[in-house]
């Protein structure tokens, strides 16, 4: 060991570090440093379910948060709940490895997030075609074909950025089917 490691008192110590660090991973990514906690308690209890109480013990948040954050990370598939027999309790596995999270957190932002604001921005676009057709003042007339351009513009961004994401997709498809070789 290291001399500047000493400062872990034991195994526990250091599992408490390594999950802050997935935190902070979490958090450099978009995630929310609660989700990298949460993923990185669930890693390390990988073969063991865990419950809500084992998760506001280990993050320090409460419970209300945790809940939160588990119900709306099971929607996009983070994670699953699972009972035990005898056991009211709900329990928490990780549905597979970080990378594959992280890319099924980018999948719903696109699906949830992205796509929705394009087809908005597609709403949108005739109503103000027609707002300048019909504007009283040149001004008004100025604003709308202004917000047109923009949100052309805006709408160019996001189906960039899904075309990126499929391509990673792709990418991703294929490195995960090669390691599984």
């Amino acid at each position: 060991m290291h001399r500047e490691d000493r400062t872990f008192k034991d195994a526990e110590d250091i599992e408490r570090h390594i999950i802050k660090q997935m935190g902070g991973l979490a958090k450099t990514f978009g995630l929310g440093e609660l989700v990298g906690l949460i993923a990185g308690t669930l890693m390390l209890h990988k073969d063991e379910p865990v419950s809500l109480d084992q998760l506001v013990r280990v993050t320090q948040y409460s419970k209300s948060t945790i809940s939160v954050t588990m119900r709306n990370f099971l929607q996009w598939g983070l994670f699953e709940t699972i009972k035990l027999e005898g056991d009211r309790r709900k329990y928490y596995i990780l549905r597979g490895s970080f990378s594959k999270i992280l890319l099924r957190t980018i999948n719903s932002i696109v699906e949830y997030e992205a796509k929705p604001m394009i087809k908005m921005i597609d709403n949108y676009l005739p109503l103000l075609a027609d707002m300048s057709k019909e504007a009283r003042t040149k001004k008004d007339e100025k604003k709308a074909n202004d917000l047109i351009v923009k949100l052309k513009a805006i709408k160019s961004e996001y189906q960039e950025m899904i075309d990126f994401i499929d391509f990673l997709n792709k990418c991703a498809k294929r490195f995960f089917s090669e390691k599984s070789k």
